[in-house]
């Protein structure tokens, strides 16, 4: 039984060896320039109503978390689709998430998906207030001046605004709504954001190979030994 012992000790070596903190894939920081406002398309509120972030990448990602610069109070859902616009459906929705920030000050990054598996794509993130007329407003806040740090291989969209009280929403699904893209001063806007994963398990180290590597040698002699000696009882017993 000791070989065997040994033997769950050192797997349980190798996959504490193999585990692995998220990784930041990319993230938008910057000068804080704008806060686009995110309030309920069914109240007295701002013209614009909601506000969308794009990226494209270049590889794709499993186990994925998204956080966005949030700030404000407000109970917000979010869309995750790989379309926005006119004709835009639940069909292109890749997740949907309800989340609530409270007087969130402008450096607050509120997580607002996880555990995704996103292929090679281009990607919309859509934020709005879900909870309608309480008068809360929340803020995306923006850069004209992004800081893009992280890995490369992924190329960060300016962000976009959609929806007016005077027309262009789409009440059965909000990405679908006509968007257009924020200007601070004509430039574009990008909103703060990052996109992280936790990493696929990785070879294990060298140094935990050398250990696996005689303790399975040792229990292979351990058994040829017991078998050896196993048939020379039997021949001294017959």
């Amino acid at each position: 039984m000791m070989h065997a012992r040994l033997l769950w000790q050192l797997a349980g070596l190798l996959c504490l060896s193999a585990a692995a903190k998220a990784d930041l894939v990319f993230s938008v920081t910057g000068s804080l320039d704008a806060n686009p406002s995110i309030v309920d398309e069914s109240s007295d509120g701002p013209l614009i109503q909601f506000v969308a972030g794009a990226w494209s990448q270049a590889v794709a990602l499993a186990d994925a978390s998204i956080d966005a610069g949030i700030n404000g109070t407000g109970t917000l859902v979010a869309y995750l689709t790989d379309r926005i616009g006119p004709g835009t459906t639940i069909a292109d929705q890749i997740a949907t998430s309800t989340f609530a920030v409270n007087n969130a000050p402008q450096s607050n990054n509120a997580t607002i998906f996880t555990g995704l598996m996103l292929p090679v794509d281009t990607y919309y993130l859509t934020i709005a207030q879900s909870s309608p007329n309480t008068g809360n407003i929340a803020a995306w806040a923006a850069t004209a001046n992004p800081i893009v740090t992280g890995k490369p291989l992924f190329d960060v969209l300016p962000a976009t605004f959609g929806g007016t009280l005077r027309g262009g929403i789409d009440d059965a699904y909000l990405p679908g709504s006509v968007f257009a893209q924020s200007t601070v001063n004509f430039q574009p806007t990008y909103g703060f954001m990052a996109v992280s994963r936790v990493p696929v398990p990785t070879v294990p180290e060298p140094a935990s190979l050398s250990l696996l590597g005689p303790a399975l040698a040792g229990m292979g002699l351990l058994g040829l030994r017991r078998g050896r000696r196993n048939e020379s009882l039997k021949r001294t017993s017959r």
